[in-house]
């Protein structure tokens, strides 16, 4: 069994407290995240980039 840490409990703690104040909605806690991220990150441009594809050889 692994020992506590109190950190990680802290962080379980913040995820649930905050899955809670929306009602365990995916969708209104990404918005949440998003919203929050504009604010401390407000100059920064946000990339997507294509998903990596790893290349697929035939076998015959």
């Amino acid at each position: 069994m692994e020992k506590p840490d109190p950190i990680i409990d802290e962080i379980h703690r913040f995820r649930e407290e905050h899955a809670a104040q929306f009602n365990y909605d995916l969708k209104k806690i990404a918005e949440d995240i998003e919203r929050e991220a504009k604010k401390i990150l407000p100059n920064m441009k946000r990339v997507s980039l294509p998903p990596k594809r790893k290349d697929i050889k035939a076998v015959g």
